[in-house]
């Protein structure tokens, strides 16, 4: 039964209805019963009006008919409550009058207003390679104008589903969405055809270049094309070419610091465990895994794995690593979700764009066409990697700040990254934005510059400017020695130490611990 109908009033201003019979009596909605709107003592708009929904979408106000209301002929008054609340004569900006046909449960007639239909109709939006988007202003029209729409807005869930109220007719489609284009569409709701699912979302481009002046990239094809003489116009190397290039390099720099550690960098990834499965891939870009932790069902947190522990050690017991496949014994008491920490032996496919994120700031969805780069297909490829948020734009966006955080897993599918830890401040794009994100190398500011120096190098010495090649070498030797000795410096403290991995550190009392080793309330440690 309808009892709801829509306004098309583009004003973000408290807007209210009054339900006036033919005598123009308000209905007083408190005291159920009708009364004279002039004379008597003054009352508040809550007393006597219908006060839209809270938040209009595109300038869509929804009301609901309070069922107090009487069988009968009315009149709906609409005002924009512009400066108070109403009371007696002064009703603020009256901004219509319409005809209510009321029979005490339902609408039966309302011209002029929208008034949603009887029958429930289900529609999904999707982009054009078929990927559910969220998020999406959908309104309906039955001429194909999208400022005559038939319907309220109602916007798209995670799954891009939507639904309406509607008569059994032809409805075309209107979207809207901060950086989407939107194909015509149309469908025709009829008995037993209630459900459509239309792919008409397209990406528009992710921006152009000074979208990104603080990204990585940007810096780093500049210092190419400066190290080897070459123009940005009528380039020799594509981009997307030597970001490639230099995907591969920062495997040899990373390596360069890890060597020069005490201790590792490592990253942190989440992996669901599965009933009765024990085998659990790891992504590509890890190699050797350090640690394994679980939430045991007794509470707290436990290491189930030690990379530097003694073989003689209960933490190395009850996991084993073979090649990038986890492997946990079933004797093991985890939780539903174990965090691994493995060191990176590469980067997942470096790239820039346009994302959208959650209410909560711990989920990045990625948009399906880098601005530059290429999206990584891998099984949770990005996990472990750095997401670097660069800037909001629209009107009065809010967290318009550089944000930095590890990835810990990565759905190939969605393009959703979830993150270590919610951003903070949570970034919020105003009207008409974007939120501009890049996934960079986990290399200082200042000496990320390195794989591009290393590509240089390398593109010099294919075409013979040896020159260039020694100039760009030097300049790569200098600040990868200040890498090295900034990764050597920060273990002194440790040397002359015993190695974890001894019998000598076999309770775990040795360096490296710093860890609670009472394993008694885990089951199947003997």
């Amino acid at each position: 039964m309808a009892t709801k109908f829509v306004y098309n009033w583009p004003s973000t201003s408290t807007v209210f209805a009054l339900i006036r019979n033919s005598a123009y009596e308000v209905f007083y909605i408190v005291g159920e019963a009708m009364e004279t709107w002039a004379g008597g003592a003054a009352r508040t708009a809550a007393d006597y009006d219908i006060q839209a929904d809270a938040t209009p979408a595109y300038s869509m106000h929804t009301f609901t008919i309070p069922s107090t209301l009487p069988a009968g002929t009315y009149f709906v008054q609409l005002c924009e409550q512009a400066g108070g609340a109403a009371a007696d004569s002064d009703c603020d900006d009256a901004i219509g009058v319409y005809d209510l046909y009321w029979n005490g449960s339902s609408i039966i007639s309302l011209p002029g207003l929208l008034v949603p239909g009887d029958y429930a109709v289900a529609l999904t939006i999707r982009t054009t390679d078929r990927d559910a988007l969220g998020g999406i202003q959908t309104w309906l029209s039955t001429d194909g104008d999208r400022a005559n729409p038939v319907t309220e807005a109602k916007v798209t869930n995670d799954a891009g589903l939507v639904t309406f109220n509607l008569d059994y007719t032809t409805y075309y489609i209107h979207c809207k969405l901060n950086g989407y284009t939107f194909v015509a569409a149309s469908f025709t709701a009829a008995s037993g055809s209630v459900t459509f699912t239309k792919d008409i979302a397209t990406l528009i481009a992710a921006g152009s270049d000074s979208d990104y002046s603080e990204s990585f990239l940007t810096r780093a094809l500049e210092v190419f094309r400066k190290s080897v003489g070459e123009p940005t116009i009528n380039k020799n190397n594509s981009d997307n070419y030597v970001i490639s290039r230099m995907e591969a390099a920062y495997g040899l720099i990373l390596g360069e610091k890890q060597r020069n550690l005490s201790r590792p960098i490592v990253a942190t990834v989440e992996i669901t465990i599965v009933s009765g499965q024990n085998d659990y891939q790891i992504p590509a870009t890890l190699g050797p895994i350090v640690s394994v932790y679980s939430d045991a069902d007794s509470g707290g947190t436990y290491k189930l794995f030690y990379y530097d522990f003694s073989p003689f050690n209960v933490g190395g017991q009850g996991v084993w690593v073979e090649g990038n496949v986890l492997r946990i014994s079933s004797g093991w008491n985890v939780s539903s979700t174990i965090k691994v920490e493995a060191m990176p032996n590469g980067t997942a496919r470096l790239h820039r764009g346009i994302c959208t994120i959650n209410a909560d700031g711990d989920e990045v969805t990625f948009g399906a066409t880098p601005n530059k780069g290429t999206l990584d297909t891998t099984v949770n490829g990005y996990a472990g990697s750095m997401l670097r948020i660069l800037k909001v734009t629209g009107t009065s966006p809010t967290g318009n700040n550089i944000q930095e955080l590890p990835i810990r897993s990565y759905n190939a599918v969605t393009r959703v990254a979830t993150l270590a830890c919610p951003l903070s401040p949570i970034p919020v794009i105003g009207d008409g934005g974007s939120i501009y994100y890049e996934i960079m190398p986990q290399i200082p500011v200042g000496l990320d510059m390195l794989p591009a120096l290393y590509v240089a190098w390398e593109t010099n010495n294919t075409n013979g400017n040896l020159k260039r090649a020694r100039g760009c070498q030097e300049t790569y030797n200098n600040n990868l020695r200040h890498l090295r000795l900034q990764a050597f410096y920060s273990r002194i403290d440790t040397a002359g130490l015993v190695d974890g991995d001894s019998y000598l550190n076999r309770d775990g009392g040795g360096y490296g611990s710093g860890v609670d080793m009472n394993y008694s309330s885990i089951a199947g440690v003997p």
